[in-house]
């Protein structure tokens, strides 16, 4: 299998800037006071125990859920992509090239690449295992183009050649990569840096 992010200029010497990043729920504080600043090559593994507020922390950065304190600054070249946890962003009515996007022909070829070839493009995303899904998003990640991509638990899910493909195609991205993993070996041949939660 062959995958290919590809890479919108990110001219930005620090695309993400953190200070202060503070998040509650009740009495349970996830994290406090974080700062984080990342620069135009940087692949963050953010790691930790269920709970510690791995998702939640990606959830912010995106800006779905609001900190209690602190800020978040993008740059303004930052273009970002995501691979949701629960693999349920996309439209489960849509087929799976429909939900990819992008021209329907160049969105089955993706799709072939991530080893979803012949029919199985015409099927509900919703009537897809949670590792088709998985592909589905990757596959509209790559259509839609970034220069950073925020992936919660991306080797979840997948065959060993799909995983084998992805985690080539991100050491190949020359953007910004921030990711969750509980996969110790993925995180240590990936990861620039890492941000241990709890």
């Amino acid at each position: 299998l062959k995958v290919e992010f590809p890479t919108l200029p990110l001219r930005s010497s620090q695309p993400l800037v953190v200070r202060g990043l503070s998040k509650a729920f009740g009495d349970r504080v996830l994290f406090d006071g974080l700062d984080l600043t990342l620069d135009s090559r940087s692949r963050l593994a953010i790691t930790g125990p269920n709970g510690s507020g791995k998702t939640t922390l990606l959830k912010l950065l995106t800006h779905e859920l609001e900190p209690d304190q602190g800020e978040i600054v993008w740059s303004a070249d930052a273009k970002v992509a995501t691979l949701s946890q629960a693999r349920t962003a996309l439209d489960m009515r849509l087929s799976a090239s429909e939900a990819a996007g992008g021209e329907p022909q160049i969105a089955r070829t993706v799709l072939a690449c991530l080893g979803m070839r012949g029919e199985i493009g015409n099927r509900p995303v919703g009537n897809l295992s949670v590792g088709e899904r998985t592909k589905v998003e990757i596959a509209s990640m790559i259509l839609r183009g970034a220069n950073v991509l925020i992936l919660d638990e991306p080797t979840n899910h997948l065959d060993i050649p799909s995983l084998e493909a992805l985690e080539e195609a991100l050491a190949r991205f020359e953007g910004v990569v921030i990711f969750v993993s509980h996969d110790a070996e993925f995180v240590a041949r990936l990861a620039t840096e890492e941000l241990a939660l709890g």
